[in-house]
């Protein structure tokens, strides 16, 4: 099981990130989704800030359930987000690739400042 202590204090900001449905990468041709129960335990701890066995007795289900229903979800939007990175990674090298090649093999650096007045 994940260890909880460690990523308690990201379930807020994942639960928001998933409830505002900003889950898509951008090459993401499908929605991502949780099941209902992964949902409502992620709902309950991320968003509410219930601890899982509150979920759990709301949900009526075993704690353990809860437990082990908050650890899957966690388990999938982990790798959504792998797959996300990957996929960035991915069209940030085709992008470079196209870049070359529009300019005859030679490498151009672009760097981005933000300037203050």
């Amino acid at each position: 099981m994940t260890d909880f202590n460690l990523i308690s204090d990201l379930l807020p900001i994942i639960a928001n990130i998933y409830f505002n449905g900003r889950l898509n990468g951008q090459q993401q041709t499908t929605s991502f989704s949780l099941d209902l129960g992964q949902a409502a335990i992620l709902l309950g701890v991320g968003l509410q800030r219930k601890s899982v066995d509150n979920v759990a007795k709301e949900l009526e289900l075993p704690i353990e359930q809860g437990y082990a229903l908050l650890n899957k979800s966690i388990r999938r939007l982990s790798n959504h987000f792998d797959t996300i990175c990957r996929d960035s990674i991915e069209l940030d090298s085709i992008m470079e690739e196209q870049s070359e090649t529009k300019n005859n093999g030679k490498r151009i650096r672009v760097s981005h400042f933000d300037v203050e007045e």
